[in-house]
Parts: C-alpha cells; structure tokens; sequence
C-alpha cells in the first residue's frame, strides 16, 4: 500500500517540476473564479436582501419579485437566503392574488421545493374568499346591486304609491306624526323606514316647530311655477340614493303647514299657539304611480345647470350617512 501511494506521489511531483507553469496558471485562474463566485455569492445576497428591505416590491411589477426570490433560491443554504426564499415566495404569491390570478399563486406554491406549500396554499384559499368578499359587498352597495335588490324587493312587495298626486300630499302630512305605517302607501321603497320618517318628523320640528298636532291648511295648495326635470331628479335620485329607477313625472306643490300647540295657562285657561309654515315639496312619478319625494328647502333658480345638477344641496331630508334602506337593510 505504502509502495502505491509513492508510486501516484511521484508521479504527480514530476508532472508539477514537468508542467510548472501550466499548473502555476490552472491554480491561479481557479482561485480567481472561486473568489469571483465567492464575491458573486455576495453580491446578489446584497442585492435580494436590500431589495426587500427597501419595501420597493410593494410598487414593482411581479417579474422583479419572481427574479429576486430564483436568485434567493438559486443560493439557498448561503446565509440567511433561506428566509429570503420563504420572504419573497409570500410575496409573489400575495402580488398574485392581488391581481385575482389565484391559480398562478396555486402553481408557484405548489411549484417550488423549498416553500411550505400546505401554508401557502392555505394564504390562497383565504385571500380568494376575502376577495369574493369584498367584490361581492361592492356589487350589494354598488349603483346595480342596489337597483337589483330594489327590483327583487318591490317584485315581492309590490311598488305602492298613489294613482293621484293630489293624495300623496294628505297621506304624508296627516300621518306624519300619528300613524306610521300609512306613510309607506306613498314613500318610495328605500325611504319605506323608521331613519328616513324621523329624519322627516326632525325636519318638520325644526322648521315648523313643535307641535301637539299638525295639519294642513286647507285652500293653499296649489302647484308651484317652480319645476325640475324629471331627467334631473332621476340622476338626484342615483347620486343621492345610489339607485336608477325611471322618473316620469315631477310635480312640486306648496301649501301651508300648521303646527299647533295647546298650552294650559295657570289659571286653567287654554292657549292655542299655531305656527304657519310654508312648505314646497317634491312629488315624482314611476311606473304610473306617485311618490313624496322631498322637501325644497332652498329656493333657486331652476334654469341654472349648476343647481339643478346638485338637487341633493336643496332638497331635505339630506344626510351624507343615509343613502336610503333596501330590502334586507330594513
């Protein structure tokens, strides 16, 4: 054994004296590509962890994070590129399912040996359903979802309203205050609740003051010169109340409204105290069938475009957090 280990000893010993600076040249060209591979290592471990650590991938395209996370990947058991595998394949795969490519994301899982794949397939399947989600509360608060649920809704209830603008007048302002479900023979279907009819009763608190009973004063309605555009009030009514129903007719009447006010004096005398308030609302016409509409609360001019494309500036009950209750909201 010792004579064989001479023997290959002294052969590679003659071959070096032989080849001295052949060997001298192989030696140095594989130190220098050892140490260029070395420093290669370096660098692109550099550039993968300042990459993430700059939070750029957050606005970058995909491909960037997919060519950081294959360099990561391609030098696996270097430092700590191991974590920087795992960093960047959670990444790519939220970055795909914020695109809605969720079987893309399913395959890089499912697709790449040092990623825990049960996890990652688990983030998927979790981010998908909270993307339905939302899409679907979007479309359920969206100007078609709502017109959709107004539709179901009214197929199954029916429209209501009143074959005579003239009745809507009565039937709102006489059982405003006593009896609350006779108002829905007249309020359109998303006003059909108790938020909208309190907003109203506040209304008429404020402008007509409190009252033991109300009541119309008989002989001054009359329809108002004032007009709108039922174009107009069909595109108040998607703004406002987020809905698109076909709008006919627009009528807008005045009268005056009585709020009276018994007050028992010391000496048992009864003092009446009525307030006389005038009032213009707004009547709209769908399907043949007449609606309360609103409460002008500001005159303009309704030859100005401006203020006929922002009825919602003039016409009461207004209130950023109410757009108006459907269906299943009731």
């Amino acid at each position: 054994m010792f004579m064989i280990i001479k023997e290959y000893y002294n052969k590679i010993n003659n071959y070096l004296v032989a080849h001295k600076l052949k060997v001298i040249i192989i030696c140095t060209v594989g130190f220098l590509l050892l140490t260029s591979f070395l420093a290669y290592r370096l660098y692109i471990y550099d550039e993968v962890s300042t990459y993430y650590d700059s939070g750029q991938y957050s606005e970058d395209d995909i491909d960037k994070v997919i060519e950081m996370y294959e360099d990561a990947d391609r030098f696996y058991g270097f430092k700590d590129m191991s974590v920087y595998v795992k960093l960047y394949g959670d990444k790519i795969v939220e970055k795909y399912c914020e695109k809605e490519e969720f079987e893309k994301a399913r395959f890089f899982a499912g697709d790449n040996r040092h990623l825990n794949k049960k996890a990652l397939l688990s983030k998927i399947d979790t981010l998908e359903a909270e993307n339905k989600k939302k899409k679907e509360e979007e479309y359920f608060n969206s100007l078609e979802g709502r017109t959709e649920r107004l539709r179901k809704y009214e197929k199954r209830n029916g429209i209501g309203g009143s074959n005579d603008s003239f009745d809507v007048i009565n039937t709102v302002f006489d059982n405003l205050f006593t009896y609350d479900n006779k108002l829905d023979e007249c309020l359109p279907t998303w006003n059909k609740n108790s938020v909208y009819k309190n907003m109203l009763r506040q209304y008429i608190n404020d402008v007509c003051g409190p009252g033991d009973y109300y009541y119309i004063k008989l002989g001054t309605i009359n329809k108002s010169k004032q007009t709108i555009n039922a174009y107009k009030y069909k595109n108040y009514l998607e703004k406002e109340y987020n809905i698109d129903v076909n709008v006919d007719d627009i009528i807008i009447y005045e009268f005056t409204y009585v709020s009276d006010k018994t007050t028992i004096l010391f000496d048992n005398q009864i003092n009446h105290s009525a307030w006389n308030t005038p009032l213009n609302i707004v009547l709209f016409k769908r399907s043949d069938m007449w609606f309360f509409g609103g409460i002008i609360e500001h005159s303009f001019d309704y030859s100005d475009a401006t203020a006929s494309n922002n009825l919602s500036n003039y016409i009461y009950p207004g209130d950023n957090s109410y757009i108006g209750l459907i269906d299943e909201e009731q």
